[in-house]
């Protein structure tokens, strides 16, 4: 599923695995690009081998199912097919804050910031997570 969007001065979209950010105005600014398929996987349960005849987890294939921007338009969050959080700050240059495949049980369809602010990013500060409201809903 493929998703646009902006985030500040950031062209934002979403095709299969990727993520890839454009800025509107410096065009000289070389793309953001963030593959899933090479993103922290989710760890493995050493101690259930599925001997008691359980079916095994099923795992995804890393595509991005959503993403969103905060209202302050320095952060952005996506999900994808491994049931992972992946967030990101953009602004003054784009990096990986948090990567949580621990936070859903289902795989998450859609994303705001209130997931942010409660489980992921409990250290950063307020100006960080400014504006942010809303609910995630898993699928």
């Amino acid at each position: 599923m493929a998703a646009v969007g902006f985030c500040g001065d950031w062209f934002i979209f979403t095709c299969d695995t990727k993520l890839v950010a454009v800025h509107s105005k410096q065009t000289n600014r070389e793309p953001f690009v963030f593959d899933c398929s090479a993103a922290e996987k989710r760890p493995k349960n050493t101690k259930d081998d599925n001997s008691d005849g359980g079916a095994s987890e099923e795992t995804g294939s890393d595509k991005v199912l959503a993403f969103t921007a905060s209202p302050s338009g320095k952060l952005v969050a996506l999900t994808d097919d491994n049931k992972r959080l992946v967030l990101f700050q953009c602004e003054p240059t784009w990096s990986c804050i948090s990567t949580s495949s621990q936070l859903f049980q289902n795989r998450c369809c859609c994303v705001n910031q209130t997931v942010w602010k409660r489980k992921v990013c409990p250290s950063l500060n307020a100006a960080q997570l400014n504006s942010t409201t809303g609910s995630a809903a898993a699928s």
